[in-house]
């Protein structure tokens, strides 16, 4: 999934993404393709990385 997506499936979430594809540019990463492992409510949950 796109980062557009996230956003539209997650709006008031904070979430934790695994990078499924990636490309380097300049010494910038960039994710093209993710997949949600853990959605928060709080900021400091997900921080943290309490469930």
């Amino acid at each position: 999934m796109r980062w557009s997506e996230v956003c539209s499936r997650y709006p008031s979430c904070f979430v934790l993404v695994e990078a499924l594809k990636a490309v380097s540019n300049n010494h910038m990463r960039t994710i093209e393709e993710m997949t949600v492992v853990e959605e928060y409510d709080n900021p400091m949950q997900a921080w943290a990385g309490i469930h």
